[in-house]
């Protein structure tokens, strides 16, 4: 699973950053922030690239950044 959180700390308000959960729902990996929700896009791609995700693929993130939790697909 992914997830696009917005950073609420003092030093980076406001940026996103991107959370990748295991199948046990770990977290392996998470990303430096990002000033734009596209950034965080971009970061995604290129992660599923090294996870060998198919760029033809559909690759499914949830969008916890706003007031309510959204899944996208890309």
């Amino acid at each position: 699973m992914i997830k696009i959180h917005k950073s609420l700390s003092k030093k980076s308000l406001g940026q996103y950053y991107v959370t990748y959960y295991g199948r046990n729902n770990q977290v392996l990996v998470v990303s430096e922030t990002f000033k734009s929700k596209q950034s965080a896009l971009k970061n995604i791609r290129a992660m599923a690239g090294l996870f060998r995700v198919d760029s033809s693929a559909v690759v499914r993130f949830v969008d916890c950044s706003g007031k309510v939790e959204k899944e996208i697909v890309l």
